[in-house]
């Protein structure tokens, strides 16, 4: 039996996306950045809080067009592009694929890694959506994908829809609001860490962290050689 397939890179995707939760506490809808500037005070109203999307919110009221591919990129690093048969820096798997949406259209699938855009290389899903948005609406664009170990190049048409919030997380309510998560939140960063050099000490803890799963991900390649070599001697 060959454990060295598509679906033991899926396995494995799936086992690394649980080491990571167990290693990263989650993103709450509370947390902001550490100090944002002064800003007057906002009339009082419920906050929103947008997480999906995918192009920035650049005034109270949009209602303006944007062109757009219609997926939800995640950020690869160069071991796991290497894992997945990509000897690349850096690329983006696509995590959601919007229905009717262009990139829909064109072939893309969730899973799928994305090289290149009309021809150029791209390893993060901030490159991908300037790429895009030098393009107009109803124009072609060029998809270099990698899947099931095979390269394909696939063609999306891109289409405009109007703007929507970008997928991060940003505060489309009340000001003050913000402001008082932010100082919480630097509050609790202080407290943990005991000074004020805790951005310095939340680094090397990433780093830290980054290290202890590269191990884990070498431990679990080692352990399912074992398990592939021990179903081949069974099946003998």
């Amino acid at each position: 039996m060959n454990l060295r397939s598509p679906q033991r890179s899926v396995f494995l995707l799936c086992l690394v996306i649980s080491i990571l939760s167990g290693l990263n506490a989650p993103a709450m809808a509370g947390d902001g950045p550490p100090e944002p500037p002064a800003a007057p005070d906002a009339p009082d109203g419920p906050a929103v809080f947008v997480i999906e999307g995918d192009a920035p919110v650049f005034s109270w009221q949009s209602g303006h067009a944007e062109v757009f591919l219609g997926v939800t990129p995640v950020d690869l690093t160069a071991e796991l592009c290497r894992h997945f048969g990509a000897d690349v820096s850096g690329a983006v798997m696509i995590g959601r694929v919007e229905e009717d949406s262009p990139a829909a259209e064109a072939g893309l699938e969730v899973g799928d890694i994305l090289l290149a855009v009309d021809g150029e290389s791209i390893d993060s899903g901030v490159q991908l959506r300037a790429r895009i948005l030098r393009k107009k609406a109803g124009e072609p664009v060029s998809l270099d994908i990698l899947r099931d170990g095979r390269r394909r190049e696939l063609e999306a048409t891109l289409a405009s829809r109007e703007r929507r919030g970008h997928v991060a997380y940003k505060w489309i309510g009340p000001m003050r609001q913000a402001q008082q998560a932010a100082r919480r939140a630097r509050a609790e960063a202080l407290a943990r860490f005991g000074d004020g050099d805790w951005l310095t000490k939340l680094k090397e803890l990433e780093v830290v962290r980054e290290k202890e799963l590269r191990e884990r991900i070498d431990q679990l390649e080692k352990k399912l050689d074992e398990l592939a070599a021990r179903m081949n001697q069974k099946s003998r």
